[in-house]
């Protein structure tokens, strides 16, 4: 029997812990402060790989360094794509990546390629002999009220953008918004066929939940209509990856459950003010040799 080790965390997001300062020694003296002292890696126990569950931050010269720091302590670094990952929160950087999201995506993915960090869009990694898999996904709004809703209450509508600059949207009272042409749901639809593509898996990993979560687990939020932005009910093609585990995030609550033979654990930090008290947690993964 082979065993893996994996390490695992999701919802960093380190700008809201470590300041955006410059120059960039005092940058990598506080994100090595924010390992040590918050993600706290076991050094005594290390895992084989260590899987970054989405939404690392909003700053590429931020999220650069925390994971050069992680990578110079895990033999492997394993991340995906999280909504928060696709935001450009500021004028400055939508001027950078000219009111493109993917943008972003494409000089993170980029910078990956050259420093060791394995970063997975619909890809397979093979490690000692173990399959991961990857994804970020997404969450399926299938009616006009749904993407209504999403207006109304999510930044992604938002915040990722798709090459044309936010424009105003008004609503009821002389309400405005700004708004961004990303078209929602062809991008779940794409994620989704990343998804299916993923086969003989033993780890998948994605950022939002591709399982839905049983109600008598969601606590104040059960019924709330806005779980529809938290999750997905991709189950039978979760089954399909051939996948027993999934890590994922998004979701800011610890989670550790078996649905229909898929165990779906999360174990996100979250934003500083939640105090979720978590760190780096570990599972083991086991395979026939």
């Amino acid at each position: 029997m082979k065993e893996l080790k994996v390490d695992f965390i999701s919802d960093v997001h380190l700008d809201f812990w470590v300041k955006n300062v410059n120059p960039s020694m005092k940058l990598e003296h506080l994100v090595d402060i924010f390992i040590r002292k918050v993600l706290k890696p076991d050094m005594e126990n290390l895992g084989d790989v260590l899987v970054l569950a989405g939404d690392l931050g909003h700053y590429f010269n931020q999220d650069t360094e925390l994971l050069k720091q992680l990578r110079a302590i895990y033999p492997k670094v394993v991340s995906v794509r999280g909504n928060h990952d696709l935001y450009l929160v500021s004028g400055n950087q939508q001027n950078k990546y000219h009111n493109d999201s993917f943008e972003r995506v494409q000089e993170m993915k980029n910078w990956c390629a050259v420093n060791g960090i394995d970063y997975l869009d619909g890809e397979i990694l093979e490690i000692n002999g173990f399959n991961i898999g990857g994804v970020g996904m997404w969450y399926n709004l299938p009616t006009a009220a749904d993407i209504e809703q999403w207006k109304q209450v999510m930044n992604d509508s938002n915040l990722i953008m798709d090459g044309i600059a936010p424009y105003n949207m008004n609503y009821g009272y002389g309400g405005r918004v700004k708004m961004s042409s990303f078209r929602t749901q062809e991008y779940y639809e794409s994620e989704v066929e990343k998804l299916k593509s993923l086969k003989d898996l033993d780890l998948l990993v994605t950022h939002i939940p591709p399982i839905l979560i049983p109600d008598h687990l969601k606590g104040v939020y059960v019924g709330d209509h806005n779980n529809i932005f938290y999750e997905s009910d991709n189950i039978e093609n979760v089954k399909a990856t051939g996948a027993e585990v999934v890590i994922s995030g998004h979701v800011h609550t610890t989670y550790d459950f078996e649905l229909d033979g898929v165990n779906l654990m999360i174990n996100p930090l979250g934003y500083k003010g939640e105090k979720t008290g978590n760190s780096i947690a570990q599972t083991v993964i086991y395979r026939e040799d």
